[in-house]
Parts: structure tokens; sequence; C-alpha cells
């Protein structure tokens, strides 16, 4: 939506995936302190990213929770 953009990148080495990172980038008003819309200009950038990447699969891996392990 206008104020939440998530993305999800794969740095490969050839045909060998050795990279993954998953953001989650919200759009916020400092003096507010809050979440806000994004500007008319910039929501039409991610709009346009995200009809262009809509017919593809999710990545393998995107969306899983990050955990660690405990000893």
């Amino acid at each position: 939506d206008e104020k939440r953009f998530r993305s999800f990148v794969r740095i490969m080495k050839g045909d060998t995936c050795v990279a993954t990172v998953e953001q989650l980038c919200l759009h916020v008003d400092m003096k507010a302190g809050k979440t806000v819309p994004a500007s008319a200009e910039v929501w039409r950038n991610l709009e346009a990213l995200a009809k262009a990447h809509a017919g593809l699969a999710l990545p393998e891996g995107a969306g899983r929770a990050i955990g660690q392990a405990r000893a």
C-alpha cells in the first residue's frame, strides 16, 4: 500500500544464490512520528514496479520468519 513496500533480493554468483535480503520499508513522516502515505510521485514509481512483478511467483524464502538458533 502507500505506506509500506516489501522487497526481496537474491544475490547470485553464477547460478548459485549466495545471499538474500528481505525488507519491509515504511514511509514515515518524521515530524508527525508516524507512517503516512508516500507522495504521489513515489507511489507511482513503486506501484509501477509492483505491477511489473505481479505475475511472478514469490521467490523461495520470501516471507519466511527469521529466527536464531539457541544452544
